[in-house]
């Protein structure tokens, strides 16, 4: 068997700001989870610039609840690191062209469109949109 290699020319990154590169995108609809609804599922793997995985960094949990004195102390430090992760992962869906508003929502909860980021490898990220395209029970109504 003959092996290929495949090059892509990508934009290089910036060295000063906030930077990614798309690495490759992918759709498909799928119809197989709730008979009657159907949904766009796109794919998207991202590779981050050191500005940008510097960020992501300081979106981690990096204590524990025993670093703090209080319930309170703690549930501080956690919304703090919520509002920068999700200051994080709306720069990246605009990069990415995406719906902002989308980030945070779940399907199961009523939202029509849902958003995931997460680490695949160092500064290698994924990020998949689950949209709902179609229910034939309120298609009708």
């Amino acid at each position: 068997m003959k092996s290929e290699t495949f090059t892509m020319t990508m934009k290089p990154l910036s060295d000063t700001e906030f930077d990614l590169q798309v690495i490759s995108r992918g759709a498909y609809l799928d119809s197989g989870t709730i008979p009657g609804e159907v949904y766009e599922v796109e794919a998207i793997s991202i590779r981050l610039n050191h500005v940008a995985l510097n960020e992501w960094f300081e979106t981690q949990e990096w204590n524990s609840r025993d670093c703090y004195e209080t319930l309170l102390e703690w549930q501080k430090y956690c919304s703090e690191i919520r509002t920068k992760r999700y200051s994080w992962e709306k720069k990246v869906v605009a990069a990415l062209k995406l719906d902002a508003d989308a980030l945070g929502c779940f399907l199961d909860c009523g939202a029509s469109r849902s958003i995931a980021i997460t680490q695949s490898l160092s500064e290698v990220f994924s990020v998949v949109c689950i949209h709902k395209l179609y229910d034939q029970m309120t298609a009708g109504a």
